[in-house]
C-alpha cells in the first residue's frame, strides 16, 4: 500500500502505475477519439482489459480493503467499466500553460513548435 503523492489526481497515471505494480503491462490513455477525458476516467481497449481485468481487480479489492482499514468507514474507491467517457471541454484545455502540452492554442488549432 502507498499513498500517492500530493499532486493531482488522474487516474490513467494511477491505473497506469497500479496495473505495472501487479506485475501487469496495461496501456492506459487519457483520450478517447482525440478528446481527452476528465481526470477521474481512464481508457483501455476492450481486449486489453478484458486480458488484464481478473488479476487487477484481485488486487485492486485487496487495495479497497486496506483503503477502507487506513481511512475508516465503509467507502472505497471504485472501478467501473463500460461506462460513457466524459470529456474535458475545449476552453479548459484552452486555459492551460502552453508548457503543460508543448504548444498552444489558436483558434481550433493546436499549434506546435518545431524542434531545432
Amino acid at each position: 500500500w502507498a499513498l500517492c503523492d500530493g499532486g493531482q489526481f488522474a487516474m490513467p497515471g494511477f491505473l497506469q502505475l497500479f496495473a505495472q505494480r501487479v506485475g501487469l503491462q496495461l496501456q492506459v490513455y487519457d483520450s478517447l477519439d482525440g478528446q481527452h477525458v476528465v481526470p477521474y476516467q481512464a481508457v483501455v481497449s476492450r481486449a486489453s482489459w478484458q486480458q488484464a481485468e481478473e488479476h487487477l481487480m484481485t488486487y485492486f479489492r485487496r487495495q479497497r480493503s486496506a483503503y477502507r482499514r487506513i481511512k475508516g468507514g465503509a467507502a472505497a474507491p471504485v472501478l467501473k467499466t463500460g461506462v460513457e467517457g466524459r470529456f474535458v471541454p475545449l476552453r479548459a484545455w484552452q486555459e492551460l500553460e502552453p508548457a503543460t502540452y508543448g504548444g498552444r492554442v489558436s483558434g481550433t488549432f493546436l499549434e506546435f513548435r518545431d524542434s531545432d
